[in-house]
């Protein structure tokens, strides 16, 4: 942890990430020669706190500097499946890999289910010691690492409509709904707005609804993530409580929750397909600092590599570079950096932008049921 301001003392009791204060049982300093313990940390320091329980990655410890913008961490654009060397750890693993989550969440977790694989979000090859490093010591769990892919996400082009009646019975779910998708600016999410009138179901129906829209635009027609998206409900209905005579409550006669949360996907699905949707890359600003007799051959590979370099700044006797490079050249950039700079290349990046994938676009093995394929979709997950 960086301290920006103030100071910390051992027994200090402090809050983190909005919860009740915890005292301090310890308190490490950065330093050249490692890590040292210490009684008090000042301003500057990067130190390392024992005792605060709720801290997470990206929490704020104490009190808040006025007018401080709290830096958001981008999406990782890398995935790696890991795998326990011992089979039959997986259990462990999983138990082990969702505690670190918890600590950090900035180490998403995608479980395939159908595949019994599981695959962890990364921003680089280093990270894959660390957390390699974490599950050995913590939990004593050896693992090897796939070779590491890119994450993509999905763009909505156009917009799409789906909906299912009741009393049609195309569905064999007790539920009406229905959806329009539309495009949004990138960044802006997903924006969920009513046609429907918001007493015309219970308000769970709605919340289940939401939450099987999430779910279908976890995964889109090729497989990835939709980020951003406008999704308007403009059909809504169920059954109410009912039973036969003189009996309890009759689930086949009574809508309930699963009944939206299972429908939403499917119909959400035919919107996209109606609407359409690309395929979209993520693209890497870099700063680049390079001997000025380099540039040459950096310059040739940079663009081999379907970069751009956008401006070139001296710095001393070396030139800083900065441009623009798909996340799925860095880790080449990176292997071939060494020998085009004679080891005086360093280079910084971070996600910023993503970009249409140019040729046919990569499609990920979808977790699960393809809510397109209605048969499929309704015998795995039946009323």
């Amino acid at each position: 942890m960086y301290l920006p301001g103030g100071r910390l003392r051992v027994r200090d009791r402090v809050g983190a990430a909005d919860a009740r204060p915890s005292v301090i049982t310890s308190l490490e300093r950065s330093t050249p020669q490692g890590w040292v313990k210490e009684s008090v940390v000042r301003a500057g320091d990067v130190v390392r706190i024992r005792g605060i329980s709720a801290a997470r990655t990206g929490s704020w410890v104490g009190e808040t500097i006025p007018g401080r913008v709290t830096r958001q961490f981008p999406a990782p654009a890398l995935e790696s499946v890991v795998e326990p060397v011992d089979p039959a750890m997986g259990g462990l693993l999983f138990a082990a890999l969702r505690e670190l989550a918890d600590a950090d969440p900035l180490i998403n977790l995608r479980v395939d289910e159908e595949h019994g694989e599981i695959a962890v979000s990364l921003y680089g090859e280093v990270q894959k010691e660390v957390i390699a490093d974490l599950l050995d010591e913590q939990f004593g769990v050896a693992v090897a690492f796939r070779p590491t892919v890119t994450v993509h996400i999905e763009r909505i082009t156009g917009t799409g409509a789906s909906f299912a009646l009741m009393p049609e019975k195309t569905t064999p779910y007790l539920a009406t709904l229905g959806f329009r998708v539309e495009p949004v600016p990138a960044g802006q999410g997903l924006v969920c707005e009513l046609e429907a009138e918001r007493g015309s179901m219970p308000p769970a129906f709605f919340a289940a609804t939401w939450e099987g829209v999430r779910t279908g635009l976890a995964q889109g027609l090729s497989g990835w993530a939709v980020p951003d998206a406008r999704v308007v409900l403009t059909h809504t209905g169920y059954s109410p409580r009912q039973s036969h005579m003189h009996q309890k409550f009759n689930k086949n006669m009574s809508s309930v929750g699963a009944d939206f949360r299972n429908l939403a996907p499917v119909l959400i699905h035919e919107a996209l397909r109606q609407a359409g949707t690309v395929v979209c890359e993520p693209v890497e600003r870099f700063h680049l600092e390079i001997p000025a007799s380099a540039l040459p051959a950096v310059t040739v590979t940079v663009g081999r590599l379907s970069g751009l370099i956008t401006g070139t700044t001296p710095v001393g006797g070396a030139l800083a570079l900065t441009g623009t490079l798909p996340t799925r050249s860095l880790q080449p950039l990176l292997a071939q950096l060494p020998e085009l700079t004679s080891g005086e290349g360093v280079l910084t990046s971070e996600v910023t932008r993503y970009a249409p994938v140019v040729g046919p676009p990569p499609v990920r093995a979808r977790n699960g049921p393809d809510p397109l394929d209605r048969e499929e979709w309704f015998r795995a997950r039946p009323r």
